[in-house]
């Protein structure tokens, strides 16, 4: 049996259409399929630092928490952080955790020796971020002057002065 023209027709459009929709499924779960990822940019790993005040610096890709050593820590809407910690003298080890939206985990960690015998007081940080100025200036609204904008439609005029004699 011989399929016609249009059977023929029918399931090749099928074909294609599963192909299409197969295709953006996996697409679509591929950032499912490789999780949560943290990459750190400053310190290094293995790196010795001479201020016991450090800048932690990274990205943290496909994460809803993340944390570093059992504080949590936020990001931008990209994904960036930008922290400042307190080492202590030595060997410190910083242990960070990332957890996207389905609970799965990735840990990193890493190890920097502090060669500095400084004891930096620990400041406490601003509840709200301090941010830069505008870079346009904010202009005063206009002062509205009295009588203006009131009920009768009229011009105000001022009042003439009387000589006294």
């Amino acid at each position: 049996m011989a399929l016609s023209r249009r059977s023929f027709l029918t399931i090749i459009i099928f074909i294609i259409a599963f192909v299409v929709i197969t295709g953006y499924a996996v697409f679509e779960s591929r950032l499912f399929i490789k999780g949560p990822e943290i990459e750190i940019y400053e310190p290094t790993s293995g790196e010795t630092v001479t201020n016991s005040l450090i800048t932690l610096r990274g990205r943290a890709l496909r994460i809803t928490y993340l944390e570093v050593d059992g504080k949590q820590f936020l990001t931008d809407e990209n994904g960036y952080f930008d922290k400042r910690m307190l080492l202590s003298p030595g060997h410190s080890t910083l242990h960070i955790l990332g957890r996207d939206k389905f609970d799965r985990e990735i840990k990193t960690k890493i190890t920097i020796f502090n060669d500095s015998e400084e004891i930096v007081p620990i400041l406490p940080e601003p509840i709200f971020p301090i941010l830069p100025e505008p870079i346009f200036p904010i202009l005063p609204e206009p002062e509205e002057e009295d009588g203006e904008n009131e009920g009768d439609g009229e011009e105000s005029t001022p009042q003439e002065n009387e000589d006294v004699i």
